[in-house]
């Protein structure tokens, strides 16, 4: 699948994430997370193919990971903890987003 068919996908589970969030609330939650770690996905893979620089290239995606993942957290309990937790999960795993996005989409 091409990047712009991991943000796509992303997007679309978000979107019945949360409608299915009225009617079973722990199936939407769920389907929020998937879907934004999905589309964040793309934007990762996306940022790969950019010819910038390396440490540029990090950064944004370490931004978008903690963006994505707290963002993704707003669909469950609100906690400043839990948003705060979420980031900095989001955070390390843009930090690596490199290396697991050429493997995943390599393989």
């Amino acid at each position: 699948m091409t990047r712009n068919h991991w943000m796509m996908l992303g997007f679309f589970l978000a979107i019945v994430g949360m409608f299915a969030f009225a009617v079973a609330p722990r199936v939407g939650m769920l389907l929020v997370w998937l879907g934004a770690v999905l589309a964040w996905f793309g934007m990762a893979v996306a940022i790969e193919k950019k010819p910038w620089t390396p440490g540029g290239k990090r950064m944004l995606q370490i931004l978008l990971g903690a963006s994505a993942f707290a963002l993704a957290l707003t669909a469950s309990p609100l906690s400043i903890r839990g948003i705060l937790v979420a980031s900095i999960v989001g955070g390390i795993a843009g930090a690596f987003a490199s290396q697991w996005s050429r493997w995943l989409t390599k393989g």
